[in-house]
């Protein structure tokens, strides 16, 4: 009787750790490229793949080295959150100067630029609405969204990342 347990116990392991694996692999890559102090870095993040269909990372042509987390569902179309790539010097004075500032999720030494964030400051949709709640599974993930993402001079492999 106890080995049936003991094997039952094992099977169930297995296939838990199997599920862990998969939910992992469901992830979908969002990339864009970003410019600071005359160089292109690619911008990479991970977000749920169920949110895929939603959302997309668009550098603003207007604006240098910013990008918007877009969201959109049919009709239904969002801003829900900002990155900008700023050199660091510039960075670091606009802090000590107590700006409204992006916070700080990556910063690469070597090459001397900050990736900052900003998200939302408030609903953007009406609670309860099908749009609402795919915004709020997407602020749910935020944390693991913002450890994944990497910043990579384009001209070479030089890589930097959140985690």
């Amino acid at each position: 009787m106890k080995r049936k347990y003991v094997g039952l116990l094992l099977g169930l392991l297995v296939f838990l750790s199997g599920c862990t694996t998969h939910a992992e692999a469901e992830r979908s890559l969002l990339q864009t490229t970003l410019r600071a102090n005359d160089t292109d870095y690619q911008v990479s993040l991970e977000i749920p793949s169920d949110l895929e269909e939603y959302l997309s990372l668009e550098a603003l042509e207007e604006q240098e080295g910013f990008a918007l987390i877009h969201f959109a569902s049919g009709n239904s179309v969002a801003n829900i959150g900002t990155l900008a790539l700023y050199p660091a010097e510039e960075y670091d004075a606009l802090k000590k100067e107590e700006l409204p500032l992006e916070d700080e999720v990556l910063r690469d030494e070597q090459n001397q630029v900050v990736l900052a964030f900003q998200g939302i400051q408030d609903s953007v949709f009406e609670p309860g609405s099908e749009e609402a709640e795919l915004v709020l599974q997407y602020h749910d993930a935020l944390e693991e969204i913002l450890s994944s993402l990497t910043l990579q001079k384009v001209s070479d492999e030089t890589n930097a990342s959140a985690a």
